[in-house]
């Protein structure tokens, strides 16, 4: 760089209003010292400076905020600033600055101290002599440093094709990887777009229909889950478009495409023609994303670039941070959403035994997670299919005899005087949001993890226990996949035989009620079992190689 650049530089009118934002009552001299500065700069020095803008604004700073430097003890020695100083970097320059610095520290530390030196010193002859090492040496090392950064620096974009609406799997499967991968590796950064609601109400999805070519071309990957597209016959053009712009497509899918006939989604699914349109997508995307073994032998017929990446739990989640609720009763809970009701209507005789067994009957609570219900001006409009797991899990409400103020509780639908059902047999965990109902785990000791074993649900991922591991709960679960990978008898859950006397649920709890050391020993097993196989950063370690293939 010539010195001539450096001063036609700082004629800019950016530094008065910088000069202004740092010293409102002093910009003037604040910025006639710069100019002096820039003048006085000597010429062999400007070669050095990489960055002009960086170079005057970090001098601004100096003069303007450091009690030692002349220009403080020449105007402010009897000015002190009232406000903080506002940032004059925009948030572009210090997202940058913040990668350099993660990236930087991340090199060898020889190379990484070679160029601390030399930026320091300003020229290869005064770097050796400063460290002993050989001027070759050191610019091939400042050479190869400069390249890594280089590619660390441009970022890779990321765009995730969201729903319009807040659920689960958008969480685990798109935002919590993706958060946690930007903070382990800042080089790939990502956007969101999600669908919404219209002004009469109508509910819409997202999609890159209505993103220009300019926009999309921002971005080296374009990841969907579980759909391409929301109209039919548009997945090829989809995947067609972003191919033609350079861009490669992941799919995640984390159930299997073809529902049982029993499945509350099963009409809109044959409707909407979905069986078709996904296995169309899996053919035509770049990779595919999907959460066991299992499931991906049903994808791999269509695409062979299929990698697996389970549901983890983000250890910095606020939700998941496990705290202690004490209650006079062994708490067994189920969280989740209405789709599991016919699993809970397959053991739904268990909580029937267990409610007319004298010897436990005031040591036990059944409590059912994410009981919701609406509330609208015209009254209270209820969730039919919680409103029947949670017949089943009360045993259709066996206490409405004797226990006629907990009744009235139920009955109103609300929140309100929830402190009544804390020391009851059964209890609603109410709905809470996907960023907050982790905090549920934290009311029960026994997370109960009943599914049918049907082709849809072998295909399912293991979150429910990688949750209560997590939590530190002990899990009683279905001998099937895909919790019977992970869950040893008696060692870190205990495993109920499907085609087994349905009785097993009953022992299963009864003997958690009557033996303390157990439940904790089959906690502490399945939470080393979960920070063993289920670890976030290892996963998307393999997610950070996908992407840097890929791109």
């Amino acid at each position: 760089m010539l010195k001539q650049e450096l001063i036609d530089e700082v004629q800019k009118e950016e530094y008065k209003r910088i000069c202004k934002k740092i010293l409102p009552n002093f910009w003037k001299d604040l910025y006639q010292e710069l100019c002096l500065t820039v003048l006085e700069y000597p010429a062999e020095k400007v070669e050095a400076i990489r960055s002009k803008r960086f170079f005057l604004v970090g001098v601004l700073l100096r003069m303007g905020r450091s009690s030692t430097s002349p220009f403080y003890k020449r105007y402010r020695v009897s000015y002190e600033i009232k406000e903080q100083v506002e940032e004059v970097y925009n948030k572009e320059e210090d997202e940058k600055i913040d990668r350099l610095c993660h990236h930087l520290d991340k090199q060898y530390w020889f190379d990484k101290e070679i160029l601390k030196q030399y930026l320091q010193e300003g020229n290869v002859r005064k770097t050796m002599e400063k460290t002993g090492v050989s001027s070759w040496i050191i610019r091939q090392s400042i050479l190869k440093t400069k390249k890594k950064l280089k590619e660390r620096m441009n970022p890779y974009k990321i765009l995730l094709i969201c729903s319009a609406e807040e659920t689960g799997l958008k969480y685990h499967r798109q935002l919590a990887p993706h958060q946690r991968l930007f903070k382990t590796h800042p080089e790939f950064t990502y956007t969101q777009i999600k669908g919404g609601t219209t002004q009469d109400g109508k509910r819409f999805e997202a999609s890159i229909d209505d993103l220009t070519d300019e926009i999309l071309k921002e971005f080296s990957i374009v990841y969907y889950l579980r759909q391409i597209s929301y109209q039919q016959g548009k997945v090829k053009a989809t995947i067609d478009r972003l191919h033609s712009l350079g861009i490669k497509v992941i799919l995640d899918i984390d159930d299997y495409w073809k529902l049982n006939p029993e499945h509350v989604m099963t009409k809109y699914y044959k409707e909407m023609g979905v069986a078709k349109e996904t296995e169309e997508a899996l053919r035509l995307v770049d990779a595919v994303i999907c959460t066991t073994e299992h499931f991906a032998e049903h994808i791999r017929p269509f695409n062979d670039k299929v990698i697996i990446l389970p549901n983890c739990v983000d250890p910095d989640a606020s939700q998941f941070q496990t705290r202690t609720i004490e209650s006079s009763r062994v708490r067994f809970g189920w969280i989740g959403g209405v789709y599991h009701k016919n699993d809970i209507a397959e053991i739904s005789t268990n909580f029937c035994k267990l409610a007319k067994d004298k010897g436990v009957r005031d040591k036990y609570q059944i409590c059912l997670g994410g009981y919701n219900a609406s509330f609208t001006q015209d009254g209270i409009v209820l969730n039919k299919e919680y409103d029947q797991i949670e017949r089943y899990m009360s045993c259709n409400y066996e206490f409405r005899n004797y226990d006629a103020t907990y009744t009235d509780y139920l009955f109103t639908y609300t929140p309100v005087m929830e402190h009544i059902s804390y020391d009851k047999s059964y209890r609603r965990l109410w709905a809470k949001d996907v960023y907050h109902y982790g905090e549920m785990y934290n009311e029960i000791d026994v997370a109960l993890v009943p599914l049918l074993p049907n082709k849809f649900n072998k295909c399912k991922s293991e979150l429910k226990i990688v949750e209560a591991g997590h939590m530190g709960k002990a899990v009683i679960v279905s001998d099937t996949e895909p919790y019977n990978k992970f869950i040893k008898d008696g060692v870190n859950g205990i495993l109920i035989n499907s085609n087994r006397n349905s009785i097993d649920w009953f022992c299963a709890m009864r003997r958690l009620i009557k033996e303390p050391e157990l439940r904790k020993d089959l906690a502490a097993g399945l939470t080393e079992t979960i920070k063993e196989h289920f670890d976030i950063d290892k996963h998307n370690e393999r997610r950070y190689e996908l992407y840097k293939t890929l791109v």
